[in-house]
């Protein structure tokens, strides 16, 4: 069974997330359609609009591609005893919740360097980036630089 791993990058605020939300699902339902007998790895940042959003339609599509394998992965930045609280209460959404090495980041740095682990780990970004700023923006260069291989939404970028 061949795989593939792909993850998000969005913003954290999302201005029309119904029209966001339906192209995404559409950008899903065509790599589900053309995957066929494939496990599907999403990597999902669980933090703002969008990676609620991205997460919210994988589990939508997630029951009409039965002949994939679709796995749907939580990927904290943090292990620290307070945030593992966040970390059990993700486990109920989510297949599994992962810590990539990040032992050694500063914390202010944990969630740009997870974002970074992510893309370097996927062979697919699916990508909500409407402007040069932000989080987003920085794991979306940093995709390109890295050479993956790139969706964006255009929903938005009018």
């Amino acid at each position: 069974m061949e795989s593939m791993v792909i993850t998000f990058c969005g913003h954290g605020f999302i201005v029309n997330p119904t029209q966001v939300k339906k192209e995404l699902i559409t950008v899903l339902c065509e790599i589900l359609t053309r995957a066929n007998n494939c496990k599907i790895t999403f990597l999902c940042g669980g933090y703002g609009h969008f990676d609620a959003l991205a997460a919210s339609a994988v589990d939508d599509v997630k029951s009409a591609f039965s002949s994939c394998v679709i796995e749907k992965i939580f990927v904290t930045p943090y292990i620290t005893e307070s945030y593992d609280r966040r970390n059990k209460f993700m486990e109920q959404f989510y297949d599994e919740v992962v810590y990539p090495p990040l032992e050694n980041v500063p914390y202010r740095y944990a969630i740009a360097k997870r974002n970074e682990w992510m893309i370097e780990n996927s062979h697919l970004v699916i990508a909500y980036v409407i402007h040069a700023h932000g989080g987003a923006a920085s794991a979306l260069r940093y995709a390109y630089r890295k050479r993956k291989r790139v969706i964006r939404l255009t929903v938005g970028c009018e």
